[in-house]
């Protein structure tokens, strides 16, 4: 069966999440008082990060050790999210979305807490592009990718069968090992990679 349906990941993918996450540890950090700490070791913690393929509580664990931060600095992780610091979604990638969604339906598949994604698609522009309906994100499904059962359920919801979907990516494992074990089609792409290999990578994934 032909491609019908393309679910686009949001981190990394669709939106610069690494920006959005450096503008967070930075006002973690100047607001708890200790602007020295991210000046000094900005990237060993960004490297610790992953491009957030770290778990958030080894993160988070790592952190407050390696740093001797107390419990009231650690009170800014719980009052803040990281989709307040979201930059909107460059035109070009908005521009492909477009594209696909007059021959396609597209849609969202993401891993993480749902008002946290959900905030990052307002403040990247994607809120109102995508329909509610099409919108999956683990935190309300109750698992997560590379799972199969997060697969099975999209394609529940969807309506489709598996080799009516495509997945397209940064992770290898989430989204794209994931994806193939579950009889979807895949495509790697890279937020930093841009529009123009966005739109290549999906043009030779779809002939």
């Amino acid at each position: 069966m032909p491609i019908r349906c393309i679910l686009f990941d949001l981190d990394n993918t669709l939106i610069d999440r690494d920006f959005a996450f450096e503008k967070y540890m930075e006002a973690a950090f100047s607001e708890g008082g200790k602007p020295e700490i991210w000046q000094q070791h900005k990237v060993t913690i960004l490297e610790k990060d992953n491009h957030g393929f770290t778990s958030r509580r080894d993160f988070f664990d790592w952190l407050r050790r390696t740093y001797q931060l107390d419990d009231s600095f650690m009170q800014f992780f719980d009052g803040h999210l990281v989709g307040t610091y979201t930059a909107p979604s460059c035109k070009g990638i908005v521009s492909v979305l477009k594209q696909l969604s007059a021959y396609y339906k597209v849609g969202i598949l993401s891993n993480g807490g749902v008002q946290n994604q959900q905030l990052k698609l307002k403040r990247s522009g994607l809120g109102d592009f995508f329909d509610s309906n099409n919108i999956f994100i683990s935190g309300a499904l109750g698992c997560a990718k590379p799972d199969l059962q997060i697969f099975r359920k999209v394609e529940s919801q969807l309506g489709f069968s598996s080799d009516a979907l495509l997945i397209i990516g940064d992770d290898p494992q989430n989204d794209i090992e994931g994806g193939e074990k579950a009889g979807w089609s895949t495509c790697h792409f890279e937020y930093r990679q841009g529009a123009q290999q966005l739109r290549q990578k999906v043009e030779a994934t779809l002939i």
